[in-house]
């Protein structure tokens, strides 16, 4: 009881001396005003207990340290600590990672996500991330970024640090991914989709270990062009092409189009790839499941002979018939429904 009584008794002795003129620009002022304007009672709360003014103390000073920090953006920082629900919490956090503030400076634009220490360290752990520049990021971009319906911004800054770490733990050369960061910076549906690619890629490294992946190939069939989400380049003469897609109905749109595209430029079914975000637990538009409505769709594929001749090399008399029956055969190998 008496600790408080004392905070509070000091508290109006700065008070008065500001009003006097005496307190300069310090800490002390500085809590002082903070203490005095805000309404979040768990700031004032952190203040009267034991260590309070001193944690502020150190607080202050670290922040007032940092490089780059012009006086707004101090005094920005310092009203921030008001607003968080834990100011201890925050505090301390600072207090040991002062890269925090460098990261709340990059997301300054972002009023709520700057005050969440969890985004403020997946936004430190990224812009450290040793893959940070070759994945084509800069602290603009990272600003710029949004979160949309169902998908947070700090997933998709999680999962790009993840994909930067594996990327060099498995030796995964990317080429073009650019073209992703780019569809990221649209928001909406394209940052759902761009997130989903770096998602799965990141996740599953281990499949793509040494391989040569190159994002938005642009591919010219006979019916036309076609640009691939994900082409596995690694072997020239045999890519393999990821369509991915993160929807909650199937099939998605231009199922039979983008397919049909896909049929005619690869020459082995294996080279086929789509791959569903299964999070969304996609189905049919009249509540089918998601291998009934694929199945559906596959049913009106308008195949041709020449396309059962290509696939169904080395089988007596191809036929359209027995390319649907083959596409039906391989359909967890083409279409994954993943996590």
């Amino acid at each position: 009881m008496w600790s408080k009584i004392k905070y509070r008794i000091a508290l109006l002795f700065l008070l008065f001396s500001i009003s006097q003129g005496v307190a300069q620009d310090c800490w002390l002022s500085d809590l002082t005003s903070l203490y005095q304007t805000t309404s979040n009672t768990n700031f004032k709360r952190f203040i009267d207990e034991p260590g309070g003014f001193e944690n502020f103390k150190n607080f202050h000073g670290t922040v007032k340290s940092q490089n780059g920090l012009n006086n707004a953006d101090f005094s920005n920082f310092l009203n921030d600590v008001t607003r968080v629900p834990n100011p201890n919490r925050f505090i301390s956090e600072i207090n040991s990672n002062p890269s925090l503030i460098d990261a709340w400076k990059v997301i300054i634009n972002k009023s709520i996500l700057r005050i969440d220490l969890l985004t403020l360290e997946a936004v430190s752990n990224l812009r450290r991330n040793r893959n940070f520049s070759n994945l084509g990021l800069t602290d603009d971009i990272i600003s710029r970024i949004a979160g949309t319906r169902g998908l947070s911004y700090r997933a998709i800054i999680t999962n790009l640090n993840n994909l930067g770490n594996k990327v060099s733990q498995h030796g995964i050369e990317l080429i073009d991914f650019s073209k992703v960061v780019s569809d990221m910076l649209e928001g909406g549906s394209k940052v759902d989709g761009a997130n989903w690619i770096v998602k799965y890629i990141g996740d599953r490294a281990d499949d793509f270990a040494r391989r040569k992946l190159k994002f938005e190939e642009f591919n010219s069939t006979e019916l036309g062009r076609r640009y691939v989400d994900v082409s596995d380049v690694t072997d020239e003469g045999f890519k393999i092409f990821y369509e991915f897609k993160s929807v909650l109905r199937v099939p998605p749109t231009d199922f039979q189009t983008q397919f049909m595209k896909d049929l005619t430029a690869a020459r082995d079914l294996d080279q086929i790839r789509w791959v569903f975000n299964g999070a969304k637990n996609p189905s049919g538009s009249s509540g089918e499941t998601f291998r009934a409505a694929i199945l559906s769709k596959i049913d009106e594929l308008p195949l041709t002979d020449d396309l059962a001749r290509k696939f169904l090399y080395g089988i007596n008399n191809p036929t359209v018939a027995k390319l649907r029956q083959e596409l039906i055969a391989q359909f967890d190998e083409i279409f994954e429904l993943a996590s």
